[in-house]
């Protein structure tokens, strides 16, 4: 899956989607990790002031199983 540029500021990030992301949204909301999407297509994520390291390795992992598993509905 082709993303586009991050944007972000002060731990909040977005990332513009070739495709509509209320599917991913949900995908992660599945998993526990509460982000959203902006204009159909911008995924958003603000985490707290207090994200340990380890919150950021899980939404990581969870982010990378939620995007593998788009990029393989796709093929």
């Amino acid at each position: 899956m082709t993303h586009g540029f991050p944007r972000g500021v002060r731990g909040w990030c977005g990332e513009l989607m070739p495709t509509q992301s209320l599917t991913l949204v949900l995908d992660c909301l599945k998993e526990r990790l509460i982000i959203n999407c902006t204009q159909k297509t911008v995924l958003r994520i603000m985490p707290p002031l207090c994200v340990t390291k380890a919150d950021v390795d899980r939404a990581a992992a969870i982010l990378d199983k939620v995007f593998t598993n788009e990029a393989n509905k796709q093929n």
